[in-house]
């Protein structure tokens, strides 16, 4: 896989309906929220893409990761909409961790997770994101968490926010847990 920023002419149209198809319909971005996300907080926006035939023809989207500053080092949701960016805040809430369905459980999520908080946020890698991102934040539902554990990620608790029908953990990652984690 190759790491990318969306190119939002490029990019968006397959991400919205990867979007649709991974995501049950009341927790899905909208049209519009995606876009938002990868014209306002575009160096946050994170597209892997396929560099051999063994997983989809070289070039194609494999997944995505996206997110968008926060004001504080809370999550809510206010900070959950779609239209929340607040440029120049030091916490990131992740919105979207996506694979195609048919190229999923064969670790590209844990490399998308691993690259986007490690190497892309925290380091700046591969034109990723150049603020001064402290920590990442993200809601997940409680079956995923051990994922996002696996990824550096560590428990806050059940969330606050309600998004569509299910109940959310909160994850967070720091800047020093990543780079320990690294070690």
């Amino acid at each position: 896989m190759i790491f990318t920023r969306c190119d939002p002419e490029r990019d968006l149209e397959t991400i919205k309906e990867i979007e649709r198809r991974e995501y049950p319909a009341d927790e899905a971005a909208s049209d519009a929220a995606l876009e938002f996300r990868a014209r306002e907080a575009n160096e946050f926006f994170m597209v892997a893409k396929a560099t051999t035939e063994d997983d989809a023809a070289p070039g194609d989207i494999i997944g995505y990761v996206c997110g968008t500053l926060l004001p504080s080092d809370e999550l809510t949701a206010e900070s959950m909409r779609p239209g929340a960016h607040v440029v120049g805040g030091s916490t990131l809430a992740i919105h979207s961790v996506c694979v195609r369905r048919h190229l999923q459980r064969r670790g590209h999520g844990s490399t998308l997770v691993r690259e986007y908080a490690h190497n892309w946020v925290f380091n700046a890698h591969g034109g990723g994101a150049t603020s001064g991102v402290r920590s990442i934040r993200l809601l997940c539902k409680p079956a995923r968490t051990a994922f996002y554990l696996r990824a550096g990620f560590v428990l806050v608790g059940p969330s606050r926010v309600v998004h569509g029908a299910d109940a959310w953990n909160e994850c967070v990652i720091t800047e020093t847990t990543a780079r320990d984690d690294r070690s």
